[in-house]
């Protein structure tokens, strides 16, 4: 036999690339699911802050020319869930705190008139909060009214863990099905290789008709060499079979 070059299995490399390219997509899908759910959680919490502030806000009132704060029920049914996270609020009179907790923080507010949402770590623990502002009359004066609605993030770390243990099994199933389909890949094209090899190991030293194999088009050039290869040997036969007599 001719020595040759084995510089690595065309099967092993194929299927490698493709393994590479499974585990990166992988990981992007997994990032991808991941942030999303994430942003969906902050944003459906926020909503519900907001919600809530806005409840106890409507329910303000000037009365004999004093604030009066009557909190509605709903205000914090809406924020409950299975998990025990703690609600806290804050009312405040132009800076001055009328009832709820004195020592929440408030959102930094905007220019804009929406709710203001912040992160904030609030007795030991990471606290979201809401603040909402509305200005009001009171004896001809124009007051400002803060409702801040903060609410523990346990909930949400909780959905966040159990979507973070499916988006990990849903990585695995993918890697899993595209390894499954990189080895079927390099199956086949070791499988075309091995045909053209067969067919032409089968022949007789005196039979030089042209290769007839079925190839991916990625090899035909190579068996289109071949055939001019045979093609030529036959005359070179000759002129060697009539220097030699």
């Amino acid at each position: 036999m001719w020595p040759f070059r084995a510089p690595g299995s065309i099967r092993l490399r194929l299927t490698l690339q493709l393994l590479t390219g499974a585990a990166v997509m992988a990981l992007v899908l997994f990032f991808i699911v991941y942030s999303f759910a994430r942003q969906i959680g902050a944003e459906s919490q926020d909503r519900i802050l907001s919600a809530s502030a806005t409840s106890i806000l409507d329910a303000t009132t000037v009365q004999s020319g004093n604030i009066s704060v009557d909190i509605p029920y709903s205000a914090f049914t809406m924020l409950d869930n299975s998990v025990d996270d703690r609600v806290f609020y804050r009312i405040t009179q132009d800076g001055d705190g009328l009832t709820g907790y004195d020592d929440l923080p408030s959102a930094r507010q905007d220019q804009g008139t929406g709710p203001a949402f912040d992160t904030v770590t609030y007795r030991g623990e990471e606290l979201r909060i809401a603040t909402l502002t509305r200005r009001v009359s009171v004896g001809g004066t124009p007051t400002r009214i803060d409702v801040t609605v903060g609410q523990t993030r346990d909930a949400q770390a909780d959905v966040l863990a159990r979507i973070l243990r499916m988006t990990v099994l849903l990585g695995f199933g993918f890697f899993a099905a595209s390894a499954l389909l990189a080895i079927l890949a390099g199956r086949s094209t070791a499988a075309s290789l091995s045909r053209l090899a067969e067919s032409v190991s089968r022949r007789g030293p005196q039979d030089l008709r042209p290769v007839v194999a079925e190839v991916p088009s990625e090899l035909r050039p190579l068996v289109t060499a071949l055939n001019s290869l045979l093609a030529r040997l036959p005359a070179a036969l000759t002129r060697t079979q009539e220097f030699i007599a």
